[in-house]
């Protein structure tokens, strides 16, 4: 029999950085080590298919010193568990945190549920039993929370937490020399259901679903006795028997209660609990797995029960209260990720015999293509190679076939033909020479129908509306424009980058990402993000990586090809639908809003005859009428390059850092350019471009080795063509092999070693290499080729040169060093140092940045100053 576990706890890496810093748990109790592995391990040995994984106390409380800090670690904790979900739909689920409630706090904790609920897709949200300040559940101030909860129809988990008593009081516990958890806590539950009963919350509120943690504490041993007491005592209007109705419409988990006494109370001939309203739940990894298997084994030896019963407290009930975890039983059990559980059974449409003829006619007529089509990896009759391709990483396997099968290469998804290009001249030929048959995208079911609904640039068909789109991003951020314009706000953003660098060093990982956005934000919408936890900066790079994920090639049906497979239930695949639908809601909610707020910074800047930067959207509203341009084109128009500006420049900084700290002699070399420039009282700015070609070279180099495109979206062919003697069919997806291309050993020796001098005598920035005729000349891929070159390219270059000039002139990059003083490695190795999807970035790292000397950093406050004042000033806040 399959469970579904309902008390499961994680141990996100927000959280373990937060417990460390304000000294461990109040309750006294440890910190397990936690792995999603080790959950998984857990959940198979007790034929468990799926988790809801969530914090245990005094999780976001752990900061209520600091509301901004518990409300960001709340973010953090939140975009973790749905990363675990998504990357295991069937296996995970998730209750959200909540910022430390207080009543100032509760409007933060009502935009972080929704915020969950709709765009993270939560199953419900965790509250804990009592906040300090505020005492349980049911106090006055919880009140908006639960309205909006209750407007949703919530399910929401509680967990007992530390008692009021503290290290001056401790003589009220049970007992203070036992950690609170074990005796403490079932009390701390009763206590808050009580007061949520006599409170009125609960009747107030009753399309909330309430699960009460560890078989809700003693509130089924002591619900009677408080029933009739509160009554005949005239503590409460409420009649025993509506207290007692109410204390059962609970939901109760077993963790670390299935006892034969606990089930006798809840699910026996008379049990306390409602029907459907009874869970498993293991407490792991809080309860040491002998103590879970203990529990396990008494849950099932319970002689009462009877096997409907044991089947809703295992499964079913969880299911009627979260139907998306409905699967056949076949499937149950099992990670199902992407669409690989699928495999197993992916010619069983071919069992039809009135598709027989068909199928054969298809491979009789595959055959006879594939003698014309450029060599490639054998496949199987019929599907191809579609059981090669990798679902992850697929830049690996194209290079590793590059190196047999050459610069052009084909292979088959099925019916369909792909070919893969890692060869200079052959990019300048097709992608160049001839852009017209090359320039399409293949058609992406989930890309254009599901998320962007045909309107996202990178997806879009070459067609009038990209030409459209294309245009008017050219007019703003042409190389004219860049020169003119923006650099100023680029050098006062990275003099900003500066300022955080210096003052939060270990926080390196996200100044490059602040940067990167503001710059974009400010020009697009004339909206900074002023800091690190600014909320659309968050929310933005939570929904890139979800898209960026999913939109590698190999990480979804290849329904585009197989068009039978959009009847095949998605909970098979991976749950391919839903992942693809809360992208798109996420996009659509986002990018919306900031047409929104542009359309209304516009109306009060002209209602008052308020000064304002001028943005990119300002010439989009100018002209969306005249062009006949839908408010769904505008909202990804300026999306698609929200996520550009946002991702490749802060992406590629964090790598160039990488390699400097493990390069100090590229440090030595690129300083002494720097200081014969500008000296220790100035930081370098567009203008020392020409004078700093070694700095050039590095930013080369950091775009060659470690690229964050290492795979280009792929083109579509749209007409047939012959290449060297080879026949490409119209429709052929092509793909433009970047990191096959950057690791050549022909073209760059010791590909994998960092080496800015690679790039001696290429002194130029990068669009002037991609338009030049001499294909050997041009210094890397990054920015795509063809028509389909990044348009925000002369934007890109220019930021690039500044970031990785500012923090070269400023900083000293060191790895950092364990607590005995030996460098602590920075994983660099393309597979283990760095994240998936089709882009690439490096995982979390430890760095040591200092400033190069007292006067640097003076300099770096004096110009933020300037900067601030000047030019960032212009720009709103969010």
């Amino acid at each position: 029999m399959d469970r579904i576990d309902v008390h499961h706890h994680f141990i996100p890496p927000a959280y373990v950085e937060a417990f460390k810093t304000t000294g461990g748990d109040p309750s006294g109790w440890h910190l397990p080590q936690w792995t999603p592995e080790s959950s998984l391990s857990l959940m198979d040995s007790h034929n468990t298919r799926t988790a809801i994984l969530s914090l245990t106390a005094p999780g976001t409380s752990i900061l209520a010193h600091s509301p901004g800090a518990s409300a960001t670690l709340a973010r953090e904790i939140n975009l973790y568990a749905a990363k675990l979900h998504n990357e295991n739909p069937t296996r995970f689920g998730f209750f959200a945190s909540l910022p430390h409630l207080t009543p100032d706090t509760i409007p933060a904790a009502i935009e972080e549920a929704i915020y969950a609920l709709e765009t993270l897709h939560a199953d419900g949200i965790t509250l804990y039993t009592r906040y300090t300040g505020t005492g349980y559940l049911g106090h006055d101030a919880f009140a908006p929370l639960w309205e909006e909860l209750n407007r949703r129809k919530a399910v929401v988990f509680i967990h007992p937490t530390n008692t009021a008593a503290d290290a001056r009081n401790r003589s009220i516990l049970v007992n203070p020399a036992l950690p609170q958890p074990i005796i403490d806590y079932p009390h701390e539950t009763c206590r808050t259901a009580v007061d949520l009963i006599t409170s009125g919350t609960i009747s107030r509120n009753p399309d909330v679903k309430i699960i009460l943690s560890h078989g809700g504490g003693t509130l089924p041993i002591l619900a009677t006795r408080a029933a009739h007491l509160l009554y005949d005592a005239k503590l409460t209007s409420i009649s025993p028997e509506d207290f007692l109705e109410q204390a059962r419409s609970f939901y109760f988990d077993l963790a670390l209660s299935g006892n034969d006494e606990n089930m006798q109370l809840l699910v026996g001939r008379n049990g306390f609990a409602k029907g459907g309203h009874v869970f498993y739940g293991s407490d792991f990894p809080y309860a040491p797995v002998s103590t879970i298997n203990k529990y396990v084994r008494m849950m099932e030896g319970f002689s009462v029960q009877g096997e409907e019963v044991e089947k809703a407290i295992a499964r079913d009930s969880a299911v009627k209260l979260f139907p998306r975890f409905q699967m056949p039983a076949d499937l149950r059990v099992g990670k199902t990720n992407n669409w690989g559980a699928f495999s197993a059974c992916l010619l069983l449409p071919v069992a039809a015999c009135g598709l027989l003829l068909v199928i054969l006619r298809a491979a009789f007529n595959s055959w006879r293509l594939q003698r014309k089509l450029p060599p490639g990896p054998p496949g199987a009759p019929l599907i191809g190679n579609i059981l090669q391709l990798p679902k992850v990483r697929a830049h690996q396997k194209f290079t590793e076939w590059a190196r047999t099968y050459g610069g052009l290469y084909s292979f088959r998804i099925g019916p369909a033909t792909a070919a893969v290009v890692t060869d200079r001249a052959l990019v300048k030929e097709l992608f160049d020479k001839r852009s017209a048959l090359y320039s399409s995208r293949p058609t992406s079911y989930v890309g254009q129908n599901i998320i962007t609904r045909g309107d996202h640039l990178l997806v879009m068909d070459y067609s009038d509306n990209w030409r459209l789109f294309r245009k008017a991003i050219n007019q703003h951020f042409m190389a004219s424009m860049c020169e003119k314009t923006h650099v100023r706000l680029l050098e006062a953003e990275h003099t900003q980058m500066m300022r955080d660098f210096l003052l939060h060093p270990e926080k390196h990982m996200l100044h490059t990402k602040r940067t990167t956005n503001s710059i974009i934000m400010s020009l697009l919408f004339g909206i900074r993000t002023p800091s690190w936890d600014t909320p659309h900066m968050q929310e933005l790079y939570e929904i890139m990586e979800i898209w960026s994920q999913i939109m590698e090639t190999g990480a979804t049906p290849p329904v585009d090809i197989f068009p039978w497979l959009h009847w095949v239930p998605q909970q098979w695949l991976g749950h391919w639908v839903d992942r693809s639908q809360t992208v798109a809601r996420g996009m659509k909610r986002l990018y919306s809003s900031f047409h929104r707020r542009a359309i209304e910074a516009r109306r009060k800047a002209e209602s008052t005859s308020q000064s304002r930067a001028r943005t990119f959207l300002d010439d989009v509203l100018d002209l969306q009428e005249k062009l006949g341009l839908t408010d769904n084109q505008v909202d990804f128009l300026g999306g698609v390059m929200m996520e550009g500006g946002s991702d490749t420049g802060s992406t590629m900084l964090l790598v160039m850092i990488q390699a400097l700290a493990l390069h100090p002699e590229i440090q030595q070399r690129a300083r002494a350019e720097l200081d014969a420039v500008c000296g220790e009282h100035r930081s370098p700015t567009w203008e020392d471009f020409p004078r700093l070609p070694y700095i050039n070279m590095i930013v080369k180099e950091t775009m060659r080795w470690r690229p964050v495109t290492p795979l280009a979206f792929p083109h579509a062919l749209n007409k047939d063509d012959w290449v060297n003697g080879y026949f490409l069919p119209k429709g052929t997806t092509v793909f433009l092999n970047v990191w096959g291309l950057h690791h050549d050993e022909n073209i760059f020796p010791n590909p994998d070693q960092f080496d800015p001098s690679r790039f001696e005598g290429r002194h130029k920035l990068a669009f002037d290499y991609a338009a030049s005729p001499d294909y050997m000349q041009r210094d890397h891929y990054i920015y795509g080729a063809g028509r389909r070159l990044c348009p925000g390219i002369h934007l890109s270059e220019r930021s690039m040169f500044l970031g990785a000039a500012k923090l070269l002139w400023a900083f000293n990059f060191e790895p950092a060093r364990d607590e005995d003083g030996n460098p602590i490695r920075i994983d660099t190795d393309p597979v283990t140092g760095y994240t998936e999807g089709f882009l690439v970035c490096p995982r979390p790292y430890q760095c040591n940045v200092t400033p190069r000397s007292p006067a640097h950093a003076e300099t770096i406050l004096r110009e933020f100053s300037r900067a601030e004042s000047e030019v960032l000033s212009q720009y709103a806040m969010p």
